[in-house]
């Protein structure tokens, strides 16, 4: 893929506010299929002519619908359709599947190793994990992220990473799931080892009425408790 155009104009000069701009714009997602695995496109005007980056005439693709694009498979007006109705906005949520089988899970400096419940709130699981449907099939994962206002923000659905479309911003770098309630304000930092490891490095939640954070320095705070350098297995992992 071309990094600079006839214009000199490179695809990584896209300023990060732009970005932000079209993802929200866009539900976070792929525009056709919703998958939150994407790459930014210019439809208006197509790359090669454009002499600055216009937000408004970029959307998110996902690799799939970017290469039938690139490769004439994808028809222009079948862009615009899509940018116009983001497939992310009509579900309310962008959407992914994860490769988890019953993982080891990093709060801070809190880790947990669970069978079922890896960590529960007021004896109501947020984070925990089933039994495969099937042999040989991984276990499957599920999960619920709030806000600080106690707002759903995130869930995973036995697999399925699933982000609201009306959070404030929502990026994925890598393995990292990056969740801002604003600017330089993170609701969830989250990182991604397949097929074992769950690394939450940031959370700033409410969930029914309990707070629940976790800073820099790694202290997991429920309430009015303060939980560092902890290990916890068993059936049920971390209840707060």
């Amino acid at each position: 893929m071309m990094k600079l155009n006839k214009y000199g104009l490179s695809r990584d000069s896209l300023t990060e506010e732009d970005k932000r701009k079209i993802r929200r714009r866009c539900g976070f997602g792929c525009v056709i299929c919703g998958s939150d695995l994407y790459e930014y496109h210019h439809f208006d005007p197509p790359f090669e002519e454009a002499k600055f980056h216009n937000p408004d005439g970029m959307t998110l693709l996902c690799c799939n619908h970017h290469g039938a694009t690139t490769r004439g498979r994808l028809s222009l007006g079948s862009i615009k359709d899509a940018n116009e109705s983001p497939k992310c906005l009509q579900e309310g949520f962008s959407h992914g599947l994860l490769d988890l089988d019953a993982p080891i899970v990093f709060l801070g400096t809190v880790t947990v190793h669970a069978n079922h419940i890896i960590l529960e709130v007021k004896h109501e699981p947020i984070l925990w994990i089933e039994s495969p449907e099937v042999p040989d099939a991984p276990c499957r994962l599920s999960a619920i992220f709030h806000d600080k206002k106690g707002k759903e923000i995130a869930r995973i659905d036995k697999n399925e990473w699933c982000a609201a479309t009306g959070n404030w911003d929502v990026e994925i770098v890598g393995k990292k799931v990056i969740i801002r309630q604003k600017r330089g304000k993170y609701s969830l930092i989250m990182r991604l080892e397949p097929p074992g490891v769950i690394w939450i490095d940031r959370m700033n939640m409410c969930y029914k009425g309990y707070p629940i954070s976790l800073g820099k320095d790694g202290a997991l705070r429920a309430g009015t408790n303060i939980i560092k350098g902890v290990t916890c297995s068993g059936e049920n992992g971390l209840s707060l």
